[in-house]
C-alpha cells in the first residue's frame, strides 16, 4: 500500500515557481517502522540521492558511522569519483555512496535508496551562504530552487527511505534511530 501523503513545501505566493503543477503533493515509500523488506547483506549497496543542501552529508555519515559501530566490512564514497563504482562493484563488500545527480549506473547497483529533502526555500539560503558555485552557475535563486527539485524529483521514485532535514533538525536521535533500524544495524554501541 502506499505511503502518506506529504507537503513538499510552502513557497510565498508572487514567487516564480509558485504554482499547483510545480509543487505538488509527493508519497512517501516509507512507512515508520518498516523497511519494505530490506535485509542488509555483505555485499548491499546503499545509495544516499537527492537534493543538494538537504542533510545528505548527514544521512550518509549517519548511515557510514552506524556501518562503523556495527563492525561492518564496507567502502564507502561519492558517485562523482568514477572509480566509486568499479570499487563498490569488486569489493564484496557493503558499499555506501552518496550522489545528487542522476546517474544510471549508480542506480543500477543500489539495493537500497536513502533520500533527502529540505524546504526549498532553505536549500537556496544555504547555497547563498556557503557561496556555492553552482548557485552562481545557474544565475538566479529561482533557477537554482528549479535545479534542486528536479534533482529530487528524479530520485524520488526509486526512494526505499525519505530521510527529511526539517524533521532531523527538530528531533535528530528519532530520526537517527530510524534510519538505523531500517537498515537493521546494532544499536547496542
Amino acid at each position: 500500500s502506499a505511503g502518506k501523503i506529504i507537503d513538499f513545501c510552502k513557497v510565498p505566493s508572487g514567487n516564480l515557481i509558485d504554482s499547483p503543477n510545480y509543487f505538488k503533493s509527493v508519497k512517501c515509500n516509507f512507512k515508520t517502522g518498516s523497511n519494505n523488506g530490506f535485509q542488509l547483506r555483505h555485499n548491499s549497496v546503499i545509495l544516499v540521492a537527492g537534493m543538494r543542501h538537504s542533510g545528505s552529508t548527514a544521512l550518509f555519515n549517519t548511515i557510514r558511522l552506524g556501518l562503523e559501530k556495527s563492525g561492518h566490512n564496507f567502502v564507502s564514497g561519492y558517485s562523482e569519483h568514477d572509480f566509486l563504482s568499479s570499487k563498490v562493484r569488486n569489493s564484496g563488500r557493503i558499499g555506501l555512496i552518496k550522489t545528487h545527480e542522476f546517474r544510471d549506473d549508480v542506480l543500477a547497483m543500489a539495493d537500497v535508496i536513502f533520500t533527502t529533502r529540505r524546504d526549498l526555500r532553505d536549500t537556496v539560503a544555504s547555497a547563498v551562504r556557503r557561496e556555492f558555485p553552482l548557485l552562481k552557475k545557474m544565475g538566479t535563486a529561482t533557477e537554482y530552487a528549479k535545479y534542486n527539485r528536479s534533482l529530487y524529483d528524479m530520485w524520488e521514485s526509486y526512494s526505499d527511505f525519505e530521510f527529511v532535514y526539517e524533521n532531523f533538525i527538530n528531533n535528530p536521535l528519532d530520526l537517527v534511530k530510524q534510519v538505523i533500524e531500517f537498515l537493521g544495524l546494532d544499536q547496542s554501541h
